[in-house]
């Protein structure tokens, strides 16, 4: 899996702008462990941690998404 940057580092990072919104987006949290998946439902983009868990709600914008998530500690990853 390669980590998503804002700013793309190295081979093992894709850059957000590189993202076409139609890749699988796993998140981890706490020493990689892997909590859930971002996807897009009608009220907008969600992590979705399992069942109807949500980790910060929907919003308009994938990366809107990803930057709410981020401040809690999940990083993001694509295959």
């Amino acid at each position: 899996m390669r980590k998503i940057t804002l700013v793309q580092n190295d081979d093992r990072t894709i850059s957000f702008c590189n993202l076409d919104g139609t890749e699988p987006i796993f998140a981890k949290k706490g020493g990689g462990k892997l909590r859930g998946m971002v996807v897009k439902e009608e009220k907008g983009w969600i992590l979705r941690l399992g069942g109807s868990a949500g980790a910060t709600g929907w919003h308009d914008g994938l990366r809107e998404c990803l930057e709410s998530c981020v401040r809690h500690g999940h990083e993001f990853f694509v295959e």
